[in-house]
């Protein structure tokens, strides 16, 4: 017993060794109930909560009313994510021992996974003002995000801080502190504590997912969508596959591929058992499909006939009537405008091709119209768009009720109108 504990408190620790030695302690004397709660420990050590439950059956029975084997069986269960029994059994532990300093660390913890923030900030503060100098990096992130939770921001980032003095290669703190520098809108804080958290473990799904939400924050949803591409070997868990739809979707719908943002929203709401996706995550998704697909409401976008208050033959092409109908399109202000003659009545607000998918410029005759054709392309497919007017090949300014954003760069080409504006154009 005494080599296992030796053992098992030096740096680098012989697991193996340790087992050995507490077996045979154990069976040595089958009522030794020390040797039986060091047993346990040590299977929770090796990631083993199952094992350690089954042998402090066999401790409690030995050490009747002891505070340390419901201590452990509280932190077995909670490797279980078993966090309501985890809960009872630490409260228990400090019934009988109301000085048991660490249960007040682990009561901490599974508050906070729990989402109790006050009450876990209060059991973190009792630990960390009696532990002394005993406090580890670990446990000040711990404090940090309950300080957080708690909506602290100042209080999170001191202690975040305290924790990275202590041990500045800490991902949890990195990213921690990323995440709140990033919720602040401090966006240049936030890529350095990624990047830096990221740089110490490359495959790292959280870190690398952090630094991506950074780039989305700072507009840049093309090199955001490539790390989202190049993590998904990284991912562990449906949590993960949410978090990787969910915002990669974000990313494709802003640069203008809206049917596969669509799909990915939509996967994450089909594909994945609901228990294991974060409710927020789940409610986010549903409201952005929601964006999508209800039209925007007619009044919003009725168009207002504007009179020119004062003729100016300069805007009529030189080789076009000044009683004929034509139609600009200016891509600086997104906004489409039809003229008769020197008169405009109308002056709608659009949405044009992005930088990949550039509406064409020039002058041209329309060539054909169309109420609702199919339109086909680089990955859409889409039935009944309504009122399409080709300007040139397959340049068109048409309606859309799939969207409800304008006058910024956002198709694949033609110009985009509300319903309402496409209708009063067509004719």
């Amino acid at each position: 017993m005494g080599r296992a504990r030796l053992n098992l408190a030096s740096e680098e620790p012989e697991l193996e060794d340790a087992l050995e030695d507490l077996q045979t302690a154990a069976k040595l004397d089958p009522q030794y109930g020390e040797a039986q709660l060091e047993l346990a420990n040590l299977h929770l050590a090796q990631n083993q909560p199952g094992a350690a439950l089954s042998v402090l059956e066999d401790a409690a029975r030995l050490l009747p009313g002891s505070p340390q084997v419901e201590l452990t069986r509280a932190r077995s269960l909670m490797a279980q994510e078993n966090y309501k029994d985890a809960l009872t059994a630490v409260n228990r532990a400090l019934e009988l021992d109301l000085t048991l300093l660490p249960a007040y660390l682990v009561r901490g913890e599974i508050h906070a996974l729990l989402r109790q923030p006050e009450k876990a900030l209060a059991d973190l503060t009792i630990y960390t003002r009696y532990a002394g100098g005993n406090i580890d990096a670990q446990t000040l992130v711990l404090l940090g995000e309950a300080w957080f939770a708690a909506g602290d921001v100042d209080a999170a980032l001191n202690t975040l801080d305290r924790a990275l003095v202590e041990n500045p290669r800490l991902i949890s703190a990195l990213m921690q502190r990323g995440r709140i520098h990033l919720d602040e809108g401090n966006l240049d804080e936030a890529e350095a504590d990624y990047d830096a958290a990221v740089k110490l473990r490359r495959d790292s799904f959280e870190a690398n997912a952090g630094l991506a939400q950074v780039w989305m924050a700072q507009g840049f949803y093309g090199d955001a969508y490539k790390r989202w591409e190049e993590i998904q070997k990284y991912m562990e868990t449906d949590a993960d596959q949410a978090v990787l739809w969910y915002y990669r979707a974000i990313c494709l719908r802003e640069l203008n591929f809206p049917d596969l943002a669509i799909r990915d929203w939509t996967r994450l709401l089909e594909d994945l058992p609901e228990e294991n996706v974060p409710a927020e995550l789940r409610l986010a998704a549903r409201e952005m499909l929601e964006a999508i697909y209800t039209p925007t409401p007619t009044p919003t976008y009725a168009p207002t006939p504007v009179p020119a208050a004062t003729p100016t033959p300069t805007r009529v092409p030189p080789d076009q009537s000044e009683t004929e109908k034509w139609i600009e399109v200016d891509l600086s202000e997104q906004r489409l405008y039809a003229h008769e003659s020197q008169t405009t009545v109308l002056n709608a607000v659009v949405s044009t091709g992005t930088w990949q998918y550039p509406t064409v410029t020039g002058r041209f005759r329309v060539s054909a119209k169309y109420r609702a054709p199919r339109t086909t392309g680089p990955g859409y497919d889409m039935d009944n768009v309504p009122w399409s007017t080709i300007l040139y090949a397959c340049y068109a300014t048409h309606g859309t009720s799939w969207l409800n954003y304008f006058s910024q760069p956002m198709t694949h080409g033609p110009t985009n109108l509300t319903p309402t504006d496409a209708t009063f154009h067509y004719p």
